[in-house]
């Protein structure tokens, strides 16, 4: 089963703390897409109806698994696992579907399996969205640049006189 959607807080090259498993949101579903899950018995959720609601997921799933995913570009290269994957990424999802028991509530449940990824509009993560760019310089504030050197530095390279 392929699903096409939106990438938002992937763990797809290190497992995630919380689940203990490599896992991947796949948001901003189309009614085709919700209708393919949906039939194989597959809960869709809605950002909106989250305990901390995320309107802008829109429809969505987590897909995981304990083996981690292939994950590459659109022509199939593998993706290097330090070229870090940020929020918005277009992609589409290798799955399959497994049953499994809700902890919290104890029905059965279908869940979303995660074999491959394949990334097919990049949007590189760089740290936080926001910058700072928004704070103001404080005139009189502490500033890295005027903090002194505590010892004497002995920029030389030979090392006879160091010990």
């Amino acid at each position: 089963m392929l699903i096409n959607g939106t990438l938002q807080w992937e763990s797809m090259f290190k497992v995630n703390a919380k689940s203990h498993k490599y896992q991947v949101d796949v948001t901003k579903l189309d009614k085709k897409n919700i209708k393919v899950l949906k039939d194989e018995g597959v809960e869709v959720r809605h950002g909106k109806d989250m305990k901390n609601p995320q309107p802008d997921k829109g429809y969505f799933v987590t897909a995981r698994s304990y083996y981690q995913p292939a994950v590459m570009d659109a022509t199939k290269k593998p993706w290097p696992s330090d070229k870090k994957i940020g929020n918005g990424s277009k992609i589409v999802v290798s799955s399959d579907t497994y049953p499994y028991t809700d902890p919290s509530t104890g029905e059965p449940k279908r869940g979303v399996g995660l074999s491959a990824v394949m990334i097919t509009d990049f949007i590189e993560f760089n740290g936080s969205e926001n910058k700072g760019d928004e704070l103001p310089v404080v005139e009189g504030g502490y500033s890295l640049s005027s903090e002194e050197i505590p010892f004497d530095y002995d920029d030389d390279d030979d090392d006879e006189d160091d010990f």
